[in-house]
């Protein structure tokens, strides 16, 4: 069961963001959040870049992207909620966010939990030619192993974190 999104107020002083950009944000939270995958990757420049800086793995363009997106959504019923957003003279945003949901499928190489996960995450999103066209995630790669019941990172994880940074 997915859960409820709030969606973030676009303030009126957003810096160097273009307010087209932020409303393009806002198609894409709403369509990532719905789990929509059509929606979210036509928000995505073609040669977008998803920078996992936590599991040290990038992904390029959109079918990277739909990857990244197919790991998460089949492992759990996440959606982001998005605390504070800033904004930079560049026109990028930067924001601190939550992951919230259930682990329900494998992710890292360990199987279903069932247990309730909220992962804080800080997240720069880029933009280029009307269109979404980066973003760099950090997150703390324990904190999720805790919550799922993990004492340290499994051998299964090591595994699946390794196979994955070979499938750039």
């Amino acid at each position: 069961m997915i859960r409820e999104y709030k969606k973030p107020i676009i303030p009126s002083d957003h810096g160097g963001v273009a307010k087209a950009d932020l409303e393009l944000l806002g198609r894409h939270l709403a369509a990532e959040n719905s789990q929509d995958m059509t929606g979210t990757l036509a928000t995505l420049a073609e040669d977008c870049v998803f920078d996992d800086r936590a599991l040290g793995i990038k992904y390029y363009g959109k079918e990277g992207a739909r990857r990244y997106y197919e790991s998460w959504w089949g492992a759990f019923d996440i959606v982001t909620q998005s605390d504070r957003r800033y904004f930079t003279s560049e026109g990028s945003v930067i924001a601190e966010a939550r992951y919230e949901g259930v682990h329900r499928g494998e992710f890292l190489g360990i199987s279903a939990t069932n247990r309730r996960i909220e992962i804080g995450l800080a997240v720069i999103i880029t933009f280029s030619g009307g269109l979404m066209s980066g973003e760099r995630f950090y997150w703390n790669v324990a904190s999720l192993l805790t919550q799922l019941g993990m004492d340290s990172i499994p051998e299964q994880a090591r595994t699946a974190m390794a196979a994955r940074e070979g499938a750039h």
